[in-house]
């Protein structure tokens, strides 16, 4: 096959590979949240009597709760990302 065959070919299939692109169509995609988004947040488990906890399960309720709350808020924030990215002005 000569260059100039070739090179005509190699044009040819290019050219057939960007009028296939240009003659695409989008799809349409349904966008869902996550369905963790959608879940209530949960309250963490606390020490039945902080009378007579120890100090060591007070401090382990406090950073179940420190994480819960965080959790939370990362979920609310997550949430409003996500609305916010469907609304165009």
């Amino acid at each position: 096959m000569s260059g100039r065959s070739s090179r005509l070919l190699m044009l040819s299939a290019c050219a057939s590979a960007l009028a296939a692109c240009g003659t695409s169509s989008p799809v349409p995609v349904d966008r869902q949240p996550s369905a963790a988004l959608l879940l209530p947040c949960t309250d963490p488990d606390l020490v039945p009597d902080p009378e007579t906890a120890t100090v060591e399960q007070i401090n382990v309720e406090r950073i179940n709760v420190a994480r819960a709350y965080a959790d939370c808020r990362q979920k609310h924030a997550d949430l409003a990302t996500f609305v916010k990215a469907g609304v165009k002005p």
